[in-house]
């Protein structure tokens, strides 16, 4: 089955010496390796999945023309090159961790960038509803609310930081999207912020 490069890239025809080939083969071996990476390190598949897939069918032919002990020797020297750029843990966890080093990962990166997130946060957008909430807490940690302690009241309450009041009146806007009988949202500047607009 073939399977067309997203741009419509197609071969040209045009012969290639064994090194251009080499040139080839390392550019394809890299763009699959990114993809894979960008697959682990943000877990998201996108349209990079086609161009990853197109190049495997183009590394079939070019090591027809090298030999596969050529092309998995190149292979070799994009990946050495690549995991010389992240700490050899992550390169370790990437290449052959377990499927709990993996999701363990994920969450020290959620972590990090939800702590990055926020310590550049100039207001908080604090919600709180009634145990409804608790339903919705999947949806509400997709969007990086985090849930606090309850009040006196036994209600849920979730607290998201925003970088600018447009974004915090953006997440105000989704939680009242929701439609959820007794649900407040209140937007609170942090102490040593501007409290300005944009």
């Amino acid at each position: 089955m073939s399977i067309e490069r997203v741009n419509g890239d197609e071969p040209s025809g045009v012969v290639a010496t064994r090194d251009e080939l080499e040139l080839v083969a390392k550019y394809w071996l890299r763009e699959i390796l990114d993809y894979h990476w960008l697959c682990f390190a943000y877990h998201n598949w996108g349209h990079e999945g086609c161009d990853a897939a197109y190049g495997a069918q183009r590394l079939q032919v070019i090591g027809a023309a090298l030999g596969s002990a050529r092309v998995i020797a190149l292979d070799d020297e994009v990946r050495e090159e690549f995991r010389k750029t992240i700490n050899s843990e992550t390169w370790r966890i990437f290449t052959v961790g377990t499927q709990e080093e993996r999701a363990e990962y994920h969450r020290q990166q959620d972590a990090r960038e939800e702590e990055e997130h926020n310590r550049r946060s100039a207001f908080d957008v604090v919600v709180r509803g009634p145990n409804q909430l608790q339903e919705r807490s999947q949806l509400l940690s997709s969007l990086w609310l985090r849930l606090q302690p309850g009040d006196s009241t036994n209600q849920r309450c979730f607290a998201r930081g925003a970088e600018t009041r447009a974004e915090a009146e953006a997440v105000a806007e989704m939680m009242a999207d929701l439609q959820i009988p007794g649900l407040t949202v209140e937007i609170l500047p942090r102490e040593g912020f501007q409290d300005v607009d944009g």
